[in-house]
C-alpha cells in the first residue's frame, strides 16, 4: 500500500520500505472496512432510506479512514500538483492578423491526416467523400452526438467544404489562444485569477518566430499587470517553479556540516 501511494504522489517508489507503522495502519484500515460493512447491514434492515443512508455511511467511514491512512504515508504532505495546461499561442498586431497566421497553419494540414480525424469526430468514413464540396447529410451513429451535430452545424454554418472541415479537426484541438498581445493576456489573466490554471505551456505555431513574437509582445503586457515575474528567483528550473527539492537519501542534507574526515 506504502508502494502504491507514493507511486500515486510522486512517481516512483524509490526507498519506500515496509515499516510497522505500516502494517498496522493497513490493518486498522481493514478492521474498520469490515466494521463499515457491518455497520451498513444494520442500517439497511431498520431505516426506510436504508440503501441511501448505508451508501452515505460506508463513503463516510471508507473513505475517511483511508484518507487518515494515506496522510501517514509516502507523500501524504504532496498537495495538488501545479495545473498547467497546454496553450497555442498565435500573436498578431490585430486579431484578423493572428487568424490569418491560425488559417495558414491549418491550410498545411494534409488530407491524409485531417479525413481520418474527421471520420473520427463524425462516426462515419469520410475517406470518399469529395473533398471541395459540401459535407453530405450524415447518419445519426453511436459516436458522440454533441460532438457530431456541433460539427455538422459548424460546416453549415461556415459554408465549409469537407478539405477545410478536415484541416480544421486535423490540427490543434487543444486550447488556443489567437489574437492581439492583449487579448492574449486578458485571457491568460482570466484563467490564473479564476483559477483555472496556475500557469501555461506555451506552444508556438512556428519557431523562432512565433516565440520571439509572445516574448517581445505578451511577456511585456503580463509583467505590466504583474502577473509575470521580471527577475528569476534562482538559478534552476526548480527554483523558477518554486519546487522543493527532495532529500537525497544517498547524501543526508546535514552531510556538509559533518567535519572533514582527518
Amino acid at each position: 500500500m506504502s508502494i502504491v501511494h507514493a507511486l500515486a504522489w510522486r512517481g516512483n517508489a524509490r526507498g519506500v520500505s515496509i515499516s510497522v507503522i505500516g502494517i498496522v495502519l493497513l490493518g486498522v484500515a481493514v478492521v474498520v472496512d469490515l466494521g463499515a460493512v457491518g455497520v451498513v447491514g444494520w442500517i439497511r434492515g431498520h431505516t426506510e432510506i436504508g440503501g441511501t443512508a448505508a451508501l452515505a455511511v460506508y463513503f463516510a467511514l471508507v473513505g475517511g479512514t483511508w484518507l487518515l491512512v494515506s496522510r501517514r504515508l509516502p507523500g501524504g504532505d504532496a498537495g495538488w500538483r501545479a495545473l498547467l495546461p497546454g496553450a497555442l499561442v498565435i500573436v498578431g498586431k490585430t486579431r484578423e492578423e493572428a487568424q490569418q497566421k491560425k488559417a495558414l497553419l491549418d491550410s498545411l494540414v494534409h488530407p491524409d491526416s485531417g479525413v481520418p480525424n474527421l471520420s473520427i469526430r463524425l462516426g462515419v468514413n469520410a475517406s470518399g467523400f469529395d473533398l471541395d464540396g459540401p459535407l453530405p447529410e450524415i447518419p445519426q451513429t453511436n459516436q458522440s452526438q454533441s460532438g457530431q451535430n456541433s460539427l455538422i452545424a459548424l460546416a453549415r454554418r461556415e459554408n465549409l467544404t469537407v478539405r477545410q472541415l478536415a484541416q480544421l479537426v486535423g490540427g490543434y484541438g487543444g486550447l488556443q489562444m489567437i489574437g492581439t498581445a492583449s487579448e492574449i493576456a486578458d485571457t491568460m489573466q482570466e484563467w490564473l485569477e479564476t483559477e483555472a490554471a496556475d500557469g501555461f505551456n506555451v506552444m508556438f505555431h512556428t519557431v523562432p518566430a512565433g516565440l520571439e513574437e509572445f516574448v517581445e509582445h505578451v511577456v511585456p503586457e503580463l509583467q505590466r499587470r504583474g502577473i509575470f515575474r521580471r527577475d528569476y528567483e534562482g538559478t534552476t528550473l526548480r527554483d523558477h517553479l518554486g519546487l522543493p527539492r527532495p532529500a537525497n537519501r544517498f547524501f543526508p542534507a546535514d552531510a556538509d556540516r559533518r567535519p572533514a574526515a582527518e
